[in-house]
């Protein structure tokens, strides 16, 4: 017999900001409490409360069973009870607010624009006192009006829920995994993080004073953009902006024009703006210390997870920043940065390396972890068929190789690997790998070559020739591209025809309304609306001459900068989804295979695991094993490395 299913919404008010805390955070806040709930059980009259009957069914669940643990004494509903409408729309491309999934899925009831305006008025204090008292908005008529808007919600959500398709099983184990996850967050030490922010405060505030000294006054802030554009252009060199994608050609620039001031200026700049997400854990820390809710199921295309902790950069020297860490808590900001000024270069660069560690294990836990090495190079060649691409990896794996960066940049420097400089092994090894797999040109080189530290720096001309260098020497990859491409233009229109591709490891059809891409784990990904168009090109040649050509192409609608509109799917974006769809697969087998062994994850990005386990249980070597088996059982023939660690924090 099946259960019902109880539609429901709520609307609540804090002086928590839900989009700054994170739902969990959210919920416990003293201040948070339900306004009004409207519910719908099995397609039966729409109720007001928050009534309960078999699956609940929420458009972004984990924010109601949030709430309602939290708000309702001795309930405590589990993510195997809930479905999310959000969760669905975001594993078939579609847009996950629900304004605009109702839009795009035309149903017959749309989100109520003025009800939303009114919602965001009333979820706010109206005044907070300076003893703490709130004032709320409390207008008998708008709680009125505020009810129908959740009303309405809940019929939308219906409508939507009417043609949005169920998860697979699979996938629907993959969401539920995630929601533990996320409940069961992941601990932090607060009152280093407290010490830390300090100590970016101090050493930005000492940055702008440098940067005014280097300016002689005219730029007082690392943050005044435009006063940093006019100074560069002072020195004679030209610029019209310092938006990252704009510095590498500025730092080249400073070069040839010999003003190393620019290049100090511009460095500064660039340490300034790093992402320092100490307030952000502070403000989603719960009250035991805990971060919650971090982990965003299916946020991109491919199906990997979002989540600000993803852009904790790796620690390079763990002396160096357990040497950091200890200075911070021990000095206050001002001599701690003192201190790092004299024993280190770039204290804000190594500030920023110490958001990882300040992920701890709670007392008598450790952390242990695991992370696939270079997985998304290892899948390209194993779709791409490169036996010496794959041959080199498992000799790197086992000791009797260099790594491919080395290998990659010999080959295209035509030298012996022994000859290769540090310097050479990323510019000509590490850069092209990651930027010009999927297609990328000189754009994709020097953005990619900007974040790498230190900035790689070559002229757009010696860019060009290096992708075209790579691209010669991972011919089988370009082949993909060609062959992806045609692939779903014959997909597209041929409705129904099963095109495989890529030996066989992947597949397109269309079925009228959606053109679905099979991965080798047996998820698809899908495009929606796909259509087959003449598209105009421009390439630059070695020489600077732009041609213009035309070639078929498949369009298809998708989300593109927080919009629903046409998205033109070429080659080196297929093989991109492709690769990092399978990747994301891979860390899913991982994933259940170390939860199933007994080591409860708090943790993931694209490519690590991160469990909190008893202080006697578990050793890496086993956890590694873990990660590599689930991995290769879906991957036959793919060579897959796990380096694996563990101890009191997150290294």
């Amino acid at each position: 017999m099946d259960l019902p299913v109880t539609h429901l919404d709520l609307e609540t008010r804090s002086r928590a900001d839900l989009l700054k805390v994170g739902a969990p955070r959210y919920a416990e806040d003293p201040s948070t409490e339900i306004l009004c709930g409207s519910y719908q059980v099995s397609g039966g009259p729409l109720q007001h409360g928050t009534r309960i009957q078999g699956i609940v069914r929420a458009h972004n669940a984990l924010f109601e069973r949030s709430v309602l643990n939290a708000k309702t004494p001795g309930l405590n509903l589990r993510p195997e009870q809930m479905d999310c409408t959000l969760a669905r729309a975001c594993a078939v491309g579609l847009p996950a607010s629900l304004e605009q999934l109702g839009k795009v899925l035309k149903v017959p009831v749309q989100k109520d624009k003025e009800g939303h305006r009114l919602m965001l008025k009333m979820c706010r204090p109206k005044k907070i006192h300076a003893d703490g008292r709130i004032e709320w908005h409390e207008d008998p008529a708008e709680l009125a009006r505020l009810a129908d808007y959740c009303d309405r919600d809940v019929e939308s959500e219906c409508a939507v829920d009417g043609v949005l398709p169920q998860l697979s099983l699979r996938e629907r184990a993959v969401w539920t995994l995630d929601q533990h996850v996320n409940d069961r967050g992941f601990a932090v030490d607060l009152p280093k993080v407290r010490a830390a922010l300090d100590a970016v405060g101090e050493a930005r505030r000492r940055a702008d004073r440098r940067i005014w000294e280097l300016t002689n006054g005219a730029v007082s802030a690392c943050t005044q953009t435009k006063k940093i554009v006019e100074w560069i252009r002072s020195r004679g060199i030209p610029c019209e902006s310092i938006a990252k994608g704009e510095v590498p050609e500025l730092v080249i620039r400073a070069d040839l024009f010999d003003e190393p001031l620019v290049e100090e200026v511009i460095t500064l700049r660039r340490a300034t703006t790093r992402m320092f997400r100490f307030d952000k854990i502070l403000a989603w820390a719960c009250r035991d210390g805990r971060v919650r809710g971090a982990f965003q199921y299916h946020k991109a295309h491919t199906g990997r997870w979002a989540a600000w902790t993803q852009s904790f950069p790796r620690v390079d020297d763990p002396e160096a920043v357990s040497d950091v860490l200890d200075a911070v808590a021990r000095w206050g900001a001002a001599k701690a940065v003192d201190y790092l000024e004299c024993a280190h270069d770039a204290p804000l660069r190594l500030l920023s390396q110490c958001l990882r560690p300040m992920v701890v294990a709670p007392p008598g836990k450790k952390l242990i972890g695991g992370d696939f090495s270079n997985i998304e190079g290892r899948v390209a060649a194993w779709f791409a068929r490169m036996k010496w691409k794959l041959e080199a990896f498992k000799a790197y794996d086992e000791g009797t190789g260099p790594d491919l960066y080395l290998v990659m940049a010999a080959s295209i420097l035509n030298i012996e690997v022994g000859e290769v400089s540090r310097l050479h092994r990323q510019s000509h090894g590490k850069v092209p790998e990651l930027a010009a797999q999927f297609q990328g040109a000189v754009a994709a080189f020097q953005k990619m070559a900007h974040t790498q530290d230190p900035p790689v720096k070559v002229t757009n001309q010696e860019a060009r020739r290096i992708v075209n260098l790579w691209r010669d020497k991972n011919d089988a990859i370009v082949d993909c591209w060609k062959e992806l491409q045609d692939a779903a233009i014959t997909a597209v229109e041929h409705r129904g025809l099963v095109v495989p591709v890529l030996g066989d490891r992947v597949r397109y059809v269309f079925d009228g309304k959606w053109l679905y891409c099979r991965l080798p784990s047996g998820r698809a990904l899908h495009y929606a609306s796909p259509s087959v168009r003449w598209k105009t090109h421009t390439i630059t040649t070695d020489d600077g001459d732009e041609i213009e050509f035309n070639s078929l192409g498949v369009t298809y609608y998708g989300v593109d900068g927080g919009a629903w509109r046409p998205i033109d799917l070429y080659g080196g974006m297929q093989f991109n989804h492709i690769v990092q769809g399978f990747s994301r697969d891979l860390l899913v087998e991982a994933m259940f295979a170390v939860e199933d062994a007994g080591y409860p994850i708090v943790m993931h990005t694209h490519d690590d695991i991160i469990c909190e386990i008893g202080a006697s249980f578990g050793v890496p070597d086993a956890f590694s094993d873990l990660m590599r088996v689930a991995a290769e059982r879906l991957a036959p023939g793919l060579p897959v490395s796990v380096k694996a660690w563990e101890g009191p924090r997150w290294l």
